[in-house]
């Protein structure tokens, strides 16, 4: 899980970085909509996800310690 998280956080990352180098030569109403529209969405949708994942992630691991645990008091 935490390599799948490592690459959307870098992806999301990357997008910021490009959408601010094209904002140096593109700065009118129509990138304030996008931004607004799909690139602030979608940077509030990734830290979402990323929250998730990480909870998950520790989920997977309890779950994994718990069981291994069992499983050796079983045998």
């Amino acid at each position: 899980m935490s390599a799948g998280s490592g690459r959307l956080h870098h992806a999301i990352q990357a997008l910021k970085v490009q959408w601010e180098t094209a904002g140096d030569g593109w700065n009118d109403r129509v990138r304030q909509d996008f931004e607004k529209d799909y690139i602030a969405p979608l940077e509030l949708q990734v830290a979402s996800t990323l929250r998730a994942m990480h909870e998950l992630d520790d989920v997977m691991l309890k779950m994994r310690r718990e069981c291994g645990s069992e499983r050796d008091s079983i045998f």
